[in-house]
């Protein structure tokens, strides 16, 4: 009977330990396939990411760990640009920093404010047509702008894409 439940505890233990290993293990996918009813029409990583975004900002911006996704359908389009940074704080400065520059009187951004949703702090601004949502995830600062009549449903079901 020791024996049986020796096995028995093994046996659970193993498959804890499994399932914690394979749920940390996980990496994140902040560019999928397709997301909304929207497929993923271009992807842009590392340098080429980064010199996309630094020519429409006539600058330097972007740090070398970065992505977009382009996407189109019929809730599109949507477009996700992602910077990785080495930690969440150095992510979070960035939030700041920026959302600061995009709430002058000078941007082509208005309406900018901080909201909260499902518990998460998000920077919410409207422009080109677009509503654009800026947040961070771990170390990542993510961009994501999407159709404004859905852009609160896009939203969450992206955050639950991404947790």
């Amino acid at each position: 009977m020791k024996n049986k439940n020796f096995t028995f505890s093994s046996t659970i233990l193993a498959f804890l330990v499994a399932v914690i290993y394979f749920r940390c293990s996980q990496e994140v996918t902040y560019i999928p396939s397709s997301f909304m009813s929207c497929r993923l029409e271009k992807k842009l990583t590392g340098i080429e990411a980064r010199q996309w975004v630094d020519k429409i900002h006539g600058k330097v911006v972007t740090p070398p760990e970065s992505e977009i996704g382009f996407y189109l359908g019929e809730n599109g389009p949507i477009t996700v640009y992602v910077s990785g940074y080495q930690t969440e704080e150095l992510a979070r400065k960035e939030l700041l920093r920026m959302t600061e520059k995009i709430s002058s009187q000078n941007s082509i951004f208005i309406g900018g404010e901080f909201v909260e949703l499902d518990g998460k702090n998000i920077y919410r601004c409207f422009g080109m047509g677009q509503t654009h949502f800026v947040f961070t995830h771990h170390n990542k600062l993510i961009w994501l702008s999407v159709n404004t009549i859905q852009g609160k449903e896009m939203l969450r079901a992206y955050l639950d894409l991404i947790n």
